[in-house]
């Protein structure tokens, strides 16, 4: 029945929330931008559901997926740093 495992995932990836929500700050150091991760962590979560197995631990899978948001955030502040710094018109 598909209604029953998606709601049985929202409940498990909902009772996640507050240990997600303190992963994201302690990654950040911002509450804004933890909550900004969190947003974000939680979207691919749902989206990416069918990717979830119902035997693995959903904290871990959450962490996971805060932890490469964040990782993948970086990498794009840095690319745009770089990039501005290469414009020769920015002079």
């Amino acid at each position: 029945m598909p209604g029953t495992h998606d709601s049985t995932f929202e409940s498990a990836a909902l009772g996640c929330l507050d240990d997600v929500a303190r992963f994201a700050r302690s990654l950040t150091q911002d509450v804004a931008e933890a909550e900004d991760l969190l947003q974000e962590t939680y979207l691919r979560a749902f989206r990416g559901r069918h990717t979830y197995h119902a035997d693995g631990e959903m904290r871990r899978w959450l962490f996971t997926i805060c932890k490469h948001a964040f990782l993948r955030g970086r990498e794009r502040e840095r690319a745009e740093v770089v990039s501005l710094d290469a414009d020769p018109t920015d002079e």
